[in-house]
């Protein structure tokens, strides 16, 4: 389903403007293409008026998924993080997780480059999770893509497997491995890039298998347990492979698969986002907590592997990488709690913005296989409406360590611009 909302989001306004349907078919199925439809004439439905109440949204979405027959419903609702008419989404998305079944709130904060007070007013505790995406540029180009993909996983009781993003110039190819274990069932092989005139028509993917069967867009239909689902001018591919069903034999599916992109194009250069999610028994969840958003306060960050629905030992190091808002990205060490938690407590946060948590772990199947499992998390600190904390007006500022590392940070980018590299995909 599909609800419009701005300070208000009724019926009787047509704001609910897809009932809540199957999806259909991959790719092509009657509900995605009524969403799409909408989405696409956004001159006509989504043209932004007024002010914004998250909550009467999450109202009306939450009536729509009253409909629903499955066990499992949830809500994505996309904002700019600033919400200022009532009912708050804290309101409204404690009144869906009281629907039988319980209803799930997940927030995308698109930019919200104005970190104002308003958005620590979304935080949504156990009753749902936000994300916020800062400037959709330079390596951060595909969060928003990565943020649904988890979310999607989440709600499916997938795991995110792994995720690069890589460049590939000129008539040229990137090669990228992701190892399965005998923990996996099935994998999603998604490759995202930006639609344009020649992408994704010059992009050309194939995936070779642990027994080196390479499945193509000539050869996928002859594969039993094989499906690719890609359409001009979407910006996106992916290969669905069921291991149950494939036919290479009992184990087969077991080590380095192998994603090959290619870049037949003269003279542009292709950027895109390898995402790769696997229905596993080995699942890595986890949260930030904070109980404060102004300058200084601690990030808690919690990673919580599982293997057949018990903790399971991460190999070590367990680091994160935390990309704070001026861009410059710390790596930060998590240690192992009794309870088979990872956890640590982030403490550079004198500046406003968000915090992007990005994890990638390894564990070691019973088999012996090393894989890995990647989770996407953010934490935010804002200014409050006329806070002493600001540094123009007399509060605390950056500390000299953070404006230094800010500035090494920028000129490393330019740097970048400058001599642009090649990302080299590594084994897992």
């Amino acid at each position: 389903g599909l609800v419009r909302y701005n300070q208000t989001a009724t019926t009787a306004n047509g704001d609910l403007l897809v009932d809540l349907q199957p999806a259909g078919a991959l790719g092509v199925g009657a509900g995605r293409e009524a969403v799409r439809q909408h989405l696409n004439d956004s001159a006509e439905n989504l043209q932004p008026t007024g002010t914004t109440s998250l909550g009467a949204g999450a109202l009306l979405a939450s009536q729509a998924l009253n409909q629903g027959t499955t066990d499992r419903r949830f809500m994505l609702l996309l904002t700019d993080g600033l919400a200022n008419t009532a009912p708050s989404i804290a309101t409204s998305a404690q009144q869906a997780a009281q629907q039988d079944p319980p209803q799930r709130v997940y927030v995308v904060a698109i930019h919200a480059e104005e970190m104002s007070e308003e958005l620590s007013e979304l935080d949504l505790g156990s009753l749902g999770v936000v994300m916020v995406t800062g400037a959709l540029v330079d390596e951060h180009e595909f969060l928003l893509h990565k943020f649904y993909t988890q979310i999607m996983a989440d709600e499916a009781g997938l795991s995110f497997v792994y995720d690069p993003v890589d460049t590939v110039p000129p008539g040229g190819q990137q090669v990228t491995d992701i190892y399965m274990g005998e923990t996996d069932y099935a994998a999603d092989f998604i490759i995202a890039c930006h639609p344009a005139g020649i992408f994704p028509k010059y992009l050309f993917a194939t995936l070779e298998t642990p027994k080196g069967t390479i499945i193509s867009k000539d050869n996928h239909h002859a594969i039993k347990g094989v499906t690719l689902v890609s359409e001009p001018n979407r910006g996106w591919l992916y290969f669905r492979c069921d291991f149950r069903e494939m036919a290479e034999g009992e184990g087969a599916s077991i080590g380095r698969w192998r994603t090959i992109v290619k870049n037949d194009a003269d003279s542009a250069l292709l950027r895109y986002s390898m995402m790769c999610t696997a229905d596993s028994d080995f699942r890595l969840d986890g949260e930030v907590r904070q109980s404060d958003y102004s300058p200084n306060s601690p990030i808690e960050i919690i990673l919580r592997p599982s293997l057949y629905e018990r903790p399971v030992e991460l190999d070590p190091p367990v680091v994160v990488r935390v990309t704070q808002p001026d861009d410059y990205v710390r790596p930060v060490a998590l240690d192992a709690t009794q309870d088979g938690e990872y956890r640590t407590v982030f403490t550079h946060t004198s500046l406003p913005g968000r915090y992007l948590v990005s994890a990638e772990v390894t564990a070691t199947t019973p088999q012996g296989v090393i894989v890995t499992r990647a989770r996407y998390m953010t934490g935010m600190i804002v200014y409050s409406k006329g806070s002493a904390d600001k540094p123009d007006q007399g509060g605390k500022p950056p500390t000299l360590a953070d404006l230094i590392a800010s500035m090494l940070n920028r000129i490393w980018k330019s740097v970048q611009k400058v001599l642009p590299g090649r990302r080299t995909s590594s084994p897992i």
